[in-house]
């Protein structure tokens, strides 16, 4: 029986290797994580400038787009790279036995990975230009840690179930395109939430909580545009219970599949 470190040796070579697969050097792939965000920003910036206001809070529209875009482009990648991760690894799953987990979550470990290092470069000159709200930035690593637990949860699951149902790869691309439009990223939850239901509705949503956390980070609480009458400790402490949901539901998906995965790849 391995130990506890050889599984972690074992998880960072997957990671490596994913890293490797997809980009030439890894460095290339902290590269796309920081200018693939940052083009779309732009391109979408140019798009809905005119019927977005000029500034949020203060905060040109440019800004805020930026904030949402790096967490939500992250989250996107590592979903639909984890979907089809088991498949892809097929043949190591039928002939060593180790944790299944391992292997969607070094899609998320390699994913995140570069995230970080793209929200450093992005995080730092949004401060260093005098943009940020420098007393909300302890949002900052509760947020990253939010994303790592719910994208964990949520490779684990989409994983499981694609390699059980093969189809699934495909509900899960129009999945995630509905769910960038009913995410406040290119809009402030402000102006589609104000009151009712809805507010409700949209907190229930992790993507959303955790958008709205790095805004709050990066930016100041007045620019993440959140609804009125949701404080800073309801929207931690709504999208902690949705990350730890997402994450526990991931967990006893994939656990039940668990023991048969080999039969399914």
């Amino acid at each position: 029986m391995k130990s506890s470190a050889s599984w972690g040796s074992m998880l960072w070579q997957l990671a490596l290797k994913e890293l490797r697969v997809r980009y030439k050097s890894p460095a290339l792939g902290i590269l796309w994580a920081f200018a693939v965000p940052l083009c779309l920003s732009a391109v979408l910036a140019v798009v809905f400038g005119r019927l977005m206001p000029a500034s949020i809070a203060g905060t040109p529209y440019f800004l805020f787009l930026l904030a949402g875009i790096f967490p939500w482009n992250s989250v996107h990648a590592t979903i639909s790279a984890a979907t089809t991760s088991l498949q892809d690894n097929g043949r190591l799953i039928r002939q060593i036995r180790f944790p299944r987990q391992l292997i969607p979550w070094s899609i998320v470990a390699a994913h995140f990975t570069n995230f970080l290092c793209a929200l450093a470069v992005v995080g730092g000159g949004i401060i260093l230009f005098g943009a940020g709200g420098r007393p909300w930035l302890w949002m900052l690593p509760v947020a990253v840690m939010l994303q790592l637990l719910f994208a964990g949860g949520m490779a684990l699951l989409v994983a499981a179930w694609q390699a059980q149902y093969r189809d699934i790869k495909y509900v899960v691309e129009v999945a995630l395109l509905l769910w960038f439009y009913l995410t406040p990223v290119i809009y402030p939850a402000s102006s589609v939430a104000s009151h009712g239901w809805l507010r409700y509705a949209l907190l229930s949503n992790p993507m959303a909580g955790l958008v709205g956390l790095y805004r709050t980070g990066l930016l100041g609480w007045e620019a993440a545009g959140m609804p009125a009458g949701v404080s800073p400790l309801m929207l931690l402490g709504v999208t902690l219970v949705t990350s730890v949901v997402c994450a526990w539901v991931g967990w006893r998906a994939f656990s039940r599949r668990a023991a048969t995965l080999a039969d399914f790849v």
